[in-house]
């Protein structure tokens, strides 16, 4: 003769001394000789369900001087959970820091919800990674304009493409050119240049290529052109010299 015993919680759900109801048979040759008196309530304790969820990925995006990441959620799931509990999930992402760079670490904040959720306990998962790029910001030179053999004046500029809480940034631009004193007329660069941050990655605006203006001196000018119209003059009003001829004069009468 043998002793079969099973029980049931008298709740599914998560708690304490929840009272577990016995059913006790007996079964063999010599059951039938036999009065089996059930077992009296036991209780006993349900603990959560621990459950994760898979598939969140972080994306890259722009840098935007904030740490806030963007997750894709479409492939994620949650493991574990029993068909049919109410269960759903939300989930956040953080990088590090703003600044921009390659596989940065995001860290992930999952949160569960639902008439299930005392149920189950949450395991956080691990941190991905995506890249903060850099954007793109434009130095742009104010024209300028000096003589021959003159030193360059101090040249300015803009910086654009900055956002708002980095604007700051376009005080520490330095605006220069390769002429020097010595170079001939003609257009020359002025380059932007001394902002360092990886946030950005800055570029010379078009213009930039020709912005300084290296003209003849003046008074080399006044002399160049004094000198050719006293030549053009003096060539205009040079009269021929024309010898007269000879003068005869006459014997006087006899």
């Amino acid at each position: 003769m043998s002793l079969n015993l099973t029980g049931g919680f008298t709740s599914r759900n998560v708690g304490n001394n929840i009272p577990v109801d016995l059913n006790a048979t007996l079964s063999g040759n010599s059951a039938i000789n036999y009065a089996l008196n059930q077992p009296s309530r036991i209780s006993a304790s349900i603990t959560p369900r621990p459950v994760s969820v898979l598939g969140i990925s972080a994306l890259s995006r722009p840098y935007d001087g904030t740490a806030n990441a963007v997750l894709a959620l479409q492939s994620a799931s949650i493991a574990g959970q029993i068909t049919g509990d109410d269960l759903i999930f939300s989930a956040s992402g953080a990088f590090a820091d703003p600044n921009a760079g390659t596989n940065k670490p995001v860290r992930l904040n999952v949160n569960l919800s639902g008439s299930s959720l005392s149920d189950y306990t949450l395991a956080q998962p691990s941190d991905v990674s995506a890249n903060i790029t850099p954007l793109t910001a434009i130095y742009t030179a104010n024209p300028a304009t000096r003589d021959e053999q003159t030193a360059n004046p101090t040249f300015s500029g803009t910086v654009s493409g900055l956002i708002n809480q980095d604007l700051g940034l376009a005080a520490s631009a330095v605006f220069t050119s390769p002429a020097t004193i010595a170079a001939p007329a003609g257009n020359y660069p002025i380059l932007g240049s001394g902002i360092n941050t990886p946030n950005y990655a800055f570029e010379q605006a078009p213009g930039n290529a020709t912005a300084l203006t290296v003209t003849a001196r003046v008074t080399e000018m006044v002399q160049q052109t004094q000198t050719a119209v006293t030549t053009q003059i003096a060539a205009a009003v040079r009269i021929p010299v024309v010898t007269p001829p000879p003068v005869v004069v006459a014997p006087p009468p006899v």
